[in-house]
């Protein structure tokens, strides 16, 4: 039941707080390694138009999946750099023939040992991206299950009601009853108990 329960919040958290866009857009504009490289050469190899797109122009989804196109580009033309750069003794003359490089990868170039941390982070970046996408793809399927636990959890409810909710035997609504006039009994007492306190107040405060 635990588990039902925290089911229905995600759900409610996926569906009002749009939990799920909101990631995608925080993908989308987080620091990027693309943010900070001249990826000009990269939109003409996969022919993207280079235009920053924003949200309302056009659809988050899109958005997404050319992300992803720039994101593998430049992962594979990094693990082609980074053979390069392994192999530096005896293929230095291919890194300095590359043509088209971006300013990223000259400065890689220089700098090898930072290729093995941005490639680390491109695919994490690739791996959120994929996992957007997924969600997009397979949300029908999710909302579908969400209805069948929350059926599911109804009927738990209706049968447990039926068992706990038993009519009461003639003692018991006896002993309810008298109760009930004890109940009220003490709060009698209680309100003449406040009257009497503020009557004593109010006369303390007159006299000092």
């Amino acid at each position: 039941k635990g588990s039902q329960q925290l089911l229905i919040c995600l759900g409610w958290l996926i569906y009002q707080m749009k939990l799920i866009e909101k990631c995608m857009k925080e993908c989308l504009n987080s620091n990027s390694i693309l943010d900070y490289d001249d990826t000009s050469s990269l939109y003409k190899t996969v022919n993207i138009e280079h235009v920053k797109y924003p949200p309302q122009e056009k659809d988050l989804v899109g958005q997404v999946k050319q992300a992803m196109r720039l994101n593998s580009k430049l992962r594979f033309r990094l693990r082609r750099l980074h053979g390069l750069v392994i192999e530096n003794a005896n293929l230095q003359h291919q890194i300095h023939g590359c043509h088209n490089m971006s300013s990223l990868e000259a400065y890689l170039c220089q700098h090898p040992h930072l290729l093995s941390h941005y490639m680390i982070e491109l695919e994490n970046e690739h791996r959120k991206l994929n996992l957007c996408l997924f969600w997009n793809q397979h949300e029908d399927v999710f909302w579908k299950w969400m209805e069948s636990v929350l059926d599911q959890t109804i009927t738990i409810e209706q049968d447990e009601n039926e068992e706990q909710y038993e009519p009461l035997r003639q003692i018991d609504c006896q002993r309810l009853e008298a109760e009930k006039q004890k109940f009220n009994a003490a709060i009698d007492t209680l309100d003449s108990a406040l009257v009497r306190l503020e009557q004593l107040w109010i006369s303390n405060v007159r006299n000092s």
